[in-house]
């Protein structure tokens, strides 16, 4: 997971044609995360926080730590190869989107 840091100083890149910047930043996170994976498939996240931040700062924090991670979990199985669907609806007499009123 990543780690936030509170930013001192922030300036261009002398010489970058891409806009990049450089900052300088404090020693200690502000919020950093550990993720591990269990045998079965199962997943345990800790998100630590320093003391002292606003409590919607920390909520913030978590959310756009956690956010993308669930995502992330979440559709996972998305990116597998999928079989391609062989079933075909066909209209019965007697159904009610034929036309038979149910």
């Amino acid at each position: 997971m990543e780690e936030l840091y509170e930013v001192i100083a922030e300036w261009a890149v002398p010489g970058s044609k891409t806009g990049k910047m450089g900052d300088e930043v404090f020693d200690r996170p502000l919020a950093w995360g550990e993720h591990t994976m269990l045998k079965f498939g199962g997943h345990v996240c800790t998100v630590h926080l320093a003391g002292g931040l606003d409590q919607l700062f920390r909520e913030f924090i978590l959310a756009s730590m956690l956010g993308p991670l669930m995502l992330g979990l979440a559709f996972k199985d998305v990116t597998k190869k999928q079989e391609p669907v062989t079933e075909t609806y066909t209209p019965q007499d007697n159904d009610y989107y034929a036309g038979g009123g149910g």
